[in-house]
Formats: structure tokens, sequence, C-alpha cells
């Protein structure tokens, strides 16, 4: 990819650990990207544009115009142009409907009358979203349940499904924004599966991880209902069975399940699930549909709730969890295991955890499964010595580079399908 950017022609190489570090330019200098431009993300607030090709680490997400030359190094795609698939990646990522009614996009779309009445709306539609949003929405559902009826080919069941479900969605003009070039772009409010998704929703931090349109969610067991953490714990399990993993491993899932969110039983993370009101008290939760959706309102309930900017409640959940030393593992690699579990499910400390700035640090205690852990918010993690690091070359150097992210992908996994399954019982719930 280095070499793609600096504009040289691609070679042979392999996807050898370690390989791209020694990548040089000519010389041993800087190479400056000859006309290839690209965004690189690593989080919703480290977003920017890559201006040296030397600059490009492992593990960086790029986004790259479509319009870029020079794919055919990359893709086989032949004389066709690159299609925009953020839409339907939006939707299978988020599980809601989202398109953008922009020229550029719709270009790639099957043509029909009713797709022209779409592209007069969106070319209208700004000065009509300022005026009248209920009425341009009621003309936007019309065409696209039009253009849905029309949509036959198998290809397009995905664009399908999304026009269908935008047009008998009754709150799309709280949906509706102009695009920021050009267009129109609405987003809808009601779940949608697409095909051949299982209704899967890979997520971590950014999406649903905290917050959603789902009712509140215990962190632990209360009365009859079944806590977020053993459920995850039993997810989890079932994974490590059907894998056919020993049953050291296999307590060693478990345990990461129960154990995984304890961090967020931190106060000020708790104010923030209820929107950041300081006031609200009740049992501790694991998400909230309390919690601010947008991002802005969610800044603002986390500074009222004092939570600091960028914390992971899973640094704390291993601080938590070492507090009881008795309730760890005897073997040393489990107890490496366990830990390294916890504190990589949302993609972290592997090796380095985030640094995290702290600046009114707390005790928090919690008692669970009849055990009290105690821990400062201010983990210390992000220190060079303080375990993740050492941890992860040691667990990778005795299950292998590929043997770690499995047993990682099986606890995240269980988090995921977890937070998927609770999210359609809340709605069940709705419905009755």
């Amino acid at each position: 990819m280095r070499r793609w950017l600096a504009g040289e022609v691609s070679q042979a190489g392999s996807d050898v650990e370690g390989e791209a570090d020694e990548v040089e330019s000519a010389g041993g200098g800087h190479t400056s990207i000859a006309g290839r431009l690209a965004v690189r993300w690593r989080g919703r607030d480290d977003i920017s544009l890559l201006r040296d090709a030397t600059d490009l680490r492992p593990g960086d997400v790029l986004v790259i115009p479509a319009s870029q030359q020079g794919w055919a190094e990359l893709a086989t795609l032949g004389s066709h142009p690159v299609p925009d698939w953020g839409d339907r990646a939006q939707a299978m990522m988020r599980g809601k409907a989202l398109l953008r009614l922009h020229p550029a996009i719709m270009k790639q779309w099957p043509e029909s009358e009713p797709l022209d009445r779409l592209r007069a709306l969106a070319e209208t539609g700004k000065p009509r979203l300022d005026d009248d949003p209920d009425d341009l929405a009621e003309d936007l559902r019309s065409a696209l349940a039009d253009w849905s009826a029309g949509l036959a080919s198998p290809r397009w069941d995905w664009l399908k499904r999304m026009a269908s479900s935008l047009s008998k969605d009754k709150k799309l003009a709280m949906g509706i924004m102009a695009h920021p070039t050009e267009g129109l772009v609405l987003t809808g409010k009601q779940h949608i599966q697409l095909p051949n998704t299982d209704g899967a929703q890979f997520s971590d931090e950014d999406d649903l991880a905290s917050s959603g349109n789902f009712r509140s969610l215990l962190l632990e067991a209360m009365d009859d209902a079944q806590g977020h953490l053993d459920g995850v714990a039993d997810y989890a399990t079932r994974h490590a069975r059907q894998c056919g993993l020993p049953d050291d491993l296999v307590e060693i899932l478990e345990a990461a399940g129960r154990g995984h969110d304890l961090g967020k039983a931190d106060p000020r993370f708790q104010t923030w699930l209820k929107g950041g009101n300081p006031w609200a008290r009740g049992p501790l939760l694991a998400k909230s549909d309390l919690m601010a959706q947008s991002r802005e309102d969610s800044r603002k309930a986390r500074i009222r709730a004092g939570y600091p900017e960028g914390g992971r409640h899973e640094l704390l959940s291993v601080r938590l969890l070492e507090s009881a030393p008795d309730a760890l593992p005897k073997d040393e690699v489990l107890r490496d295991l366990l830990l390294h579990l916890v504190e990589s499910h949302h993609g972290h400390c592997r090796p380095f955890a985030p640094v995290v700035v702290d600046e009114s640090p707390i005790a928090v205690d919690v008692e669970f499964a009849g055990k009290q852990y105690t821990a400062s918010s201010a983990t210390g993690l992000e220190r060079l010595d303080a375990g993740p690091a050492e941890r992860y070359w040691r667990l990778t150097r005795h299950y292998g580079w590929w043997g770690l992210a499995w047993l990682e992908a099986m606890l995240r996994l269980a988090d995921h399908r977890r937070s998927a399954w609770e999210e359609s019982q809340s709605k069940e719930v709705d419905r009755g």
C-alpha cells in the first residue's frame, strides 16, 4: 500500500507480519504521495489526510476516492467503474437504512421513472427541507415506494429493502438532511436486515457499545432478568465449546465474558449512560436508551457526567479484576489470557493501551458475583511497563499470531451477538 500511495508500480509481496515496517523509500527519506490521496481513519477522533506514504501503519483504515486512478494494481475491477457501496455498508453495520440521493451515486442505480422523481426531489429538496420537511418526506416516501417496487434484479435486493424501509418510515422527516455538496441524505429510524447478513451488526464503541434504540440493560442479573455480563459469558462459553476448545480455555472465555464490562461501574460512566443526569439512580447499567444518540449531545452528556474524554471502561475492568487476585487463575498463562481478553475486547491493547487523561480520578467499587472489586479510575495501563504490551507478546508467542486473534474474536463476537439479541428482545417488548 505504501508503494501504491507513493505512485510506484506494485510488486508481488507478502502479508507477513512486520514486513511493512521494512519498506523504506529510496535513500531512507520520506516518500511523497504522487497524486494518490487517502483519508486515514483511526477512530472518530483521529481522522486525517495521509500526506506521506511512510506514515502508514499496520491497522490503519484507508478511505480512497472512488475516482482515484490505479485501482487495477489493488484489485481486479476490469473496465467497470469503482462502485460506491457506502450506503449498503452503513446498513449492514448499523442495521439502519441510509441513502445518499447524490447525482454521482444515483448514476450507479438502475434507471426508472421513480428514480427520476427522486433525482428531482433531491435537486429541489434543500429549500423544501427548511420550509416544510413533512411535505418533502411525504413526496419522498411515495417515490421510494414506487422505486422499490420496480427493483426486480437480485443484485439490487439490498437497495430494494432500504428504499422500501424508508418509504414506510413515518418519522422520515426527522431523518432528512442536505448532502454537504449536492442532494439529500435519508436516514431511517427503523431496524433493517439486509439479505445474507443474518442481522449481523459488527460494531464496537462507535456504534452499539453503550447506546442504542433499545431499553436500558442491566450490567448484572436482577429479579429474573439475566444481566449483560452473564449473557456475554454464556455466549462466549458456547462459542468456545462449539470450537472444540479445552475446558481450561472455555473457563477463561466464560470468566472474560463475565468481567469484560466491570469498568462501566464507574459512577461517572453510569451518569453518562443516563444522559448526563447526576441525580439519576438505580441499578448498574451496561447499555442505555437514555444515552444521547448524537455525537454532540453525547459529548455534552459526558462532560456533565465528568467522565474523561476517550475513557476506556475495559481498562478499568482489568484493574478491578486484578484487585481480587483470588478470583484470577493461578496459572500465569491463563491469567494473562483472561486479562488480555478483557482489555482487548474493543480492539485496543494489541499491544498498547490508549492514553486516557483522567484529571479527577476516583475510586471505583463494585460488588459482583459475591466478590468486592476496588480500583482507581486512573488505571495507568498506558505506561509501557504497565502490563498490556508484554502480556500481548507473551500470549502471541504462546498461542501464535492467529491463535490469539481467534480467542479474542470469540469474546468480541459474544459481546456483539448478545447485544444484538438484547436489542431484538427490547423491540419485542415494545411491539407487545
